[in-house]
């Protein structure tokens, strides 16, 4: 009896279902693991492409104001691009966006600390730290009107968004001298 009883032995039902549920379980958790990674990947794959576009955009940017003749085109030429507001990519990157900010809207500093932000960069530097004929320099466009003739360092950030996101996916910033290539 033995024999056969042994030959006709297998999985009962119970035992058919609970290797089933497990089975059930790793297959969602190796899926979801899956979807995880793909998330990430594509994740990582929008910051590669939005840090490559907010580089082109930099050196476009920079490449724009330096062609400027002098220093009332060259300030103008900075003050259109803080008013340019947000921007889309032409295709293939139609789903990416850039904003461009200048000087206090690229960076901040804590006040009294301005001059190390936006330090005067001229022949006639005044050892006191001010520029000659600029006393109260201030970085935005609209308040600036009276020092049009500075050569300060100007910061630009290029803030790059990801269908019209709220957070950039990638930001660059960097400092720009009016005729620091040009002699």
């Amino acid at each position: 009896m033995r024999r056969i009883r042994g030959a006709r032995s297998g999985f009962t039902i119970i035992e058919v279902l609970v290797a089933l549920t497990l089975l059930a379980v790793v297959i969602l958790l190796v899926t979801r693991a899956f979807l995880v990674v793909l998330s990430v990947t594509s994740q990582g794959g929008r910051v590669t492409t939005a840090t490559a576009l907010a580089a082109k955009q930099l050196e476009t940017v920079r490449a724009q104001v330096e062609a400027q003749p002098n220093r009332v085109a060259w300030r103008t030429a900075f003050c259109n691009i803080a008013a340019a507001g947000r921007s889309a990519f032409g295709a293939p990157y139609a789903a990416y966006e850039y904003q461009v900010l200048v000087d206090s809207g690229a960076v901040s500093a804590t006040v009294g600390q301005e001059d190390a932000l936006l330090p005067c960069w001229s022949v006639g530097w005044d050892p006191g730290g001010r520029c000659p004929g600029a006393p109260g320099y201030s970085g935005s466009c609209a308040t600036d009107g009276s020092n049009a003739q500075d050569d300060r360092l100007r910061w630009i950030t290029v803030e790059v968004f990801y269908r019209g996101g709220t957070q950039p996916v990638a930001r660059m910033t960097t400092a720009v001298i009016r005729g620091a290539y040009h002699h």
